[in-house]
C-alpha cells in the first residue's frame, strides 16, 4: 500500500467506523476497500452489533492481520446504536462510514480529504453508484459491460474530479429533490468525511431507521460550508432484505418524525425558506405513505387519516412561513379532496 497524504498537509488520522449486522457474503468485500485506501494512516472500527452469523469471526481474523483494524463486539442495538459506539472509540482528526455491505472506491478518503484541505471546510460529500446484490451497477447495467465499468471506478484518477461548493442555505436547501437532482448524497450519512469536532453534541437516534434523516441536516447546518465531489467514490449496495426493500414496515414512518423535527428546527432558527423546504417534504411523505398504507396495510384507516391530517396542517400553517407554488397547493388541496382523484392526477407524490 502506497503511504500518501494530502497535498501539503500532513498524514491526519482518519477514523472509519463500520456497524455490522448479518453481512457474511458481503462483509470481506466491504473490509478489504477500506484496508486498500491509497491513503494508509485509518483507525478501521468495525462494530460488530450482536451479528448471529460469522460476521464476529470475520472481524477478529481481519484484526490479527491488520493493527489498524479494533473490534467492538456489542448486543444487538441497531445501526445508529452502533454507530454511537463507533463514534465513541474514535479518535481521528476526521471520521467516515460505511455500511458493511457496501465498500468505497481506493482513493475515497484521500479524495475526500484533499477535498476538505483544498476548501478548507469541514465535510466533504461525494457522489454514489447503487450497485444490485451480486454488486452489479444498477443504473448502467443495460449501458456497458460490468466488468469494464468497475474496473474504471476502482481506478479512478484523482485529477478526474469536479469539486463543487456549497455554503449555508444552499447547503441545507441540496437536501431536497426540488433544488438539487442528487438530494440524496447530501441526507445519507455514508458517503462523506466529517470533521471529528461535526459530531460534537451529535449522535444517531437509537432505535430508529431513517436515522440520516434525523441527523445530517444538524451536521451540515452546524459545518456551514461542504464539499462536493463529483466521483462515485462510494458503492451502495441495495439488497432485496433490506428494509427499504420489504413490504412496508411501520419504522418507515420514522422518516416523518425526521422531516417532522427538521421542521421544528428551522422555525426556531427563523428560516423561511427552509421551513417551507420541510414543510413541503413532510406533506409529500405524509402522501406516499398514506397511499402505501391503502395499499400494503390492511385495517389502516387510522393511519391514513392521521398522514391527511398532516398535509391538512401545512396547508393551513405554511403561509406562516413560506410560501408554497401555486401548483403544490393545488396538488394537496386535491389530495385533501379526494385521495383517489390526486392519485389518478397526480401519483403518489
Amino acid at each position: 500500500m502506497r503511504n500518501t497524504s494530502p497535498k501539503g498537509g500532513s498524514m491526519e488520522k482518519i477514523s472509519v467506523i463500520v456497524p455490522i449486522y448479518k453481512v457474511e457474503d458481503f462483509l470481506n468485500q466491504s473490509i478489504e476497500s477500506i484496508r486498500m485506501q491509497s491513503y494508509t494512516n485509518l483507525e478501521i472500527i468495525l462494530v460488530d452489533d450482536g451479528s448471529p452469523d460469522s460476521c464476529p469471526s470475520i472481524c477478529d481474523d481481519f484484526a490479527k492481520k491488520d493493527p489498524r483494524i479494533q473490534v467492538i463486539h456489542i448486543e444487538n442495538g441497531g445501526l445508529s446504536h452502533a454507530r454511537n459506539i463507533g463514534l465513541s472509540r474514535a479518535t481521528g482528526e476526521y471520521v467516515a462510514f460505511v455500511d458493511s455491505d457496501d465498500w468505497i472506491a481506493p482513493g475515497f478518503i484521500q479524495s475526500m480529504l484533499e477535498a476538505c484541505k483544498q476548501e478548507q471546510c469541514e465535510m466533504a460529500i461525494c457522489d454514489y453508484r447503487k450497485v444490485d446484490q451480486e454488486g452489479n451497477p444498477i443504473d448502467h447495467k443495460n449501458h456497458e459491460n460490468h466488468k469494464q465499468y468497475h474496473k474504471q471506478n476502482y481506478n479512478q484518477n484523482h485529477t478526474q474530479k469536479h469539486n463543487q461548493i456549497y455554503e449555508d442555505n444552499e447547503l441545507l436547501l441540496s437536501m431536497y429533490e426540488d433544488f438539487h437532482e442528487k438530494s440524496t448524497c447530501f441526507v445519507v450519512t455514508w458517503n462523506k468525511l466529517y470533521h471529528r469536532n461535526l459530531w460534537n453534541e451529535i449522535e444517531f437516534p437509537k432505535g430508529r431507521i431513517h436515522e440520516d434523516e434525523a441527523t445530517t441536516y444538524l451536521l451540515l447546518d452546524k459545518a456551514k460550508k461542504a464539499v462536493f465531489v463529483e466521483e462515485a467514490l462510494y458503492f451502495y449496495r441495495q439488497s432485496p432484505g433490506s428494509i427499504m426493500q420489504k413490504a412496508f414496515d411501520h419504522r418507515r414512518l420514522d422518516w416523518i418524525k425526521a422531516l417532522e423535527e427538521r421542521i421544528i428546527y428551522f422555525i426556531k432558527k427563523d428560516n423561511k425558506q427552509l421551513v417551507t423546504a420541510s414543510m413541503k417534504a413532510y406533506a409529500d411523505a405524509s402522501i406516499t405513505f398514506y397511499f402505501r398504507f391503502k395499499k400494503e396495510v390492511p385495517n389502516s384507516k387510522t393511519k391514513r387519516k392521521q398522514l391527511k391530517r398532516n398535509v391538512h396542517n401545512i396547508v393551513r400553517v405554511v403561509r406562516e412561513f413560506g410560501r408554497l407554488s401555486m401548483r403544490t397547493r393545488l396538488g394537496y388541496y386535491i389530495f385533501l379532496l379526494s385521495p383517489f382523484l390526486f392519485y389518478k392526477i397526480v401519483g403518489e407524490a
